[in-house]
């Protein structure tokens, strides 16, 4: 189990695991639970975090994001107007009619935000944050 965890979008952080840094595990992508990253030469590259299982299974993050010290909520009713204008940079975007997804350049670090429709809502898929 996991416990309570925490998006930290200041220290680019989730769990132990910061972006950018180094680890002595091998590379290749690894799971914690609703956490998946990636490691290349030694240096976690990208972590992702699972919000609903559209495109994986398994286990789902409720908790918190904080950026700039602000603290979001993120649940199954974590939706685009709880980030949008917190962010300054955004670099992309798209509604295909399937998924919504906000990209969004900070610092060293691109993060996505991706929701699909369902039933004429959206639901939250994942959070990535990741480094070239």
């Amino acid at each position: 189990m996991l416990g309570t965890i925490c998006i930290n979008l200041d220290s680019f952080e989730i769990l132990n695991f910061e972006l950018g840094s180094s680890t002595n595990l091998l590379d290749g992508n690894h799971q914690n639970g609703s956490v998946s990253f990636y490691i290349e030469d030694s240096i976690i590259k990208s972590l992702v975090v699972r919000l609903n299982e559209f495109y994986s299974k398994g286990e789902t993050y409720e908790g918190s994001l904080v950026f700039n010290g602000e603290t979001i909520v993120v649940s199954k009713q974590f939706q685009p107007v709880h980030i949008l204008g917190r962010f300054t940079h955004q670099t992309d975007h798209w509604d295909d009619g399937v998924e919504v997804n906000y990209q969004f350049q900070v610092q060293k670090a691109t993060i996505e935000f991706s929701w699909h429709w369902q039933a004429g809502t959206l639901v939250p898929n994942y959070i990535s944050i990741e480094i070239d």
